[in-house]
C-alpha cells in the first residue's frame, strides 16, 4: 500500500505492533521512521492495518491535526465486553501540550500519548479515541517509548491454564474452570 499522498507524505512504514485481536496491525507512516530532535517535528501518523481493506489513519490520535506520531504499543489486554470493549494504545508523539501557567504550552518534546481504539468499529474506519498525555513526564525532556508489561503472575481465583501462572503456584479446577487456588 502506497501512503504517499497522505497529509503527512513519505514512504517509510516503520514500528509495527500487533493488538490483542492478531488481525490488528498498527504502524507509523512518514517522510522517516523517527520524529527528530529538532524543533520543526518530523510528521508522522500511525494508521491500523486489518486483514480486510486498506490501512485507516488513525487521525484521532493527532491532537490539533498535528501528524506527529509514532512508536504504537498496545496493551496486552482489551477491557470492557461487547460495544463497549476497547483495545488500549500508548504512543510518541510531538503535539503541543501544557498550559501557559506551567510554562509548557507549545514545547514538542516527544511525550508519551495514551488512547482507546473501539474493538467494534468496521473496518477501514478510524476506531481511534481522543488521547491524553500521560502524566508525570518530564516536560524537559524527551521520552523515547513504552511498551506494557504483563502481570508476573495471577492471583487467587483468577483463570489459568497452568499452574506456573498463578502467584501461589497451583492452577486447579473450581467450578469446572480452571483457577489459582
Amino acid at each position: 500500500v502506497d501512503l504517499a499522498d497522505e497529509p503527512e507524505g513519505g514512504r517509510a512504514i516503520a514500528h509495527p505492533t500487533f493488538g490483542p485481536e492478531p488481525s490488528w496491525l498498527v504502524f507509523a507512516h512518514g517522510p522517516q521512521s523517527w520524529l527528530g530532535e529538532d524543533e520543526a517535528p518530523t510528521r508522522a501518523a500511525l494508521y491500523l492495518s486489518r486483514e480486510e481493506g486498506a490501512p485507516a489513519r488513525l487521525a484521532n490520535l493527532l491532537p490539533h491535526g498535528v501528524a506527529s506520531a509514532t512508536w504504537p504499543r498496545f496493551a496486552p489486554r482489551p477491557t470492557g465486553t461487547g460495544s463497549l470493549e476497547r483495545y488500549w494504545l500508548v504512543f510518541l508523539s510531538r503535539a503541543p501540550f501544557g498550559n501557559d501557567d506551567a510554562g509548557t504550552r507549545g514545547t514538542l518534546h516527544r511525550q508519551l500519548w495514551l488512547a482507546a481504539l473501539d474493538a467494534n468499529a468496521p473496518a477501514g474506519t478510524d476506531p481511534s479515541r481522543a488521547p491524553v498525555r500521560l502524566p508525570l513526564q518530564n516536560v524537559e525532556a524527551q521520552s523515547l517509548g513504552a511498551d506494557f508489561r504483563a502481570r508476573a503472575c495471577a492471583e487467587v481465583g483468577e483463570a489459568c491454564s497452568a499452574s506456573a501462572q498463578c502467584c501461589l503456584g497451583r492452577c486447579a479446577v473450581e467450578d469446572d474452570v480452571l483457577r489459582c487456588r
